[in-house]
């Protein structure tokens, strides 16, 4: 199934760690709640668009998509962007076409 996080909250901070500690060891710096808060919201002001696309299966993020807000400068004009970084698939999910319709709808 395929969830979308609009900020993180403490449930949502707790969850997302867990899974970053399943993608990149146990000493990964993407644990700690106060680095994910400023990582993925200390640019965002308003929050319309999701910060993070998760998959979940069994009730186990087990693959991730983060998305950083900012704001591009370019030619004497500033546009919001939004970064797509830290995509992430557990290995034995690699391949298996996780965000398509077929495999998004049977959660």
């Amino acid at each position: 199934m395929i969830k979308l996080y609009y900020g993180l909250n403490n449930n949502t901070l707790t969850t997302i760690s867990k899974a970053f500690i399943d993608f990149y060891s146990d000493s990964t710096i993407f644990q700690d709640h106060k680095f994910l808060k400023w990582y993925f919201l200390e640019y965002s002001t308003a929050i319309k668009t999701p910060t993070n696309i998760v998959f979940e299966r069994n009730d186990k993020i087990v693959s991730h998509y983060g998305l950083l807000h900012s704001k591009l400068s370019y030619n004497n004009k500033v546009t919001d962007i939004i970064w797509g970084v830290n995509a992430f698939t557990l290995n034995e999910y690699r391949g298996c076409l996780l965000y398509t319709s077929d495999a998004a709808d049977d959660g």
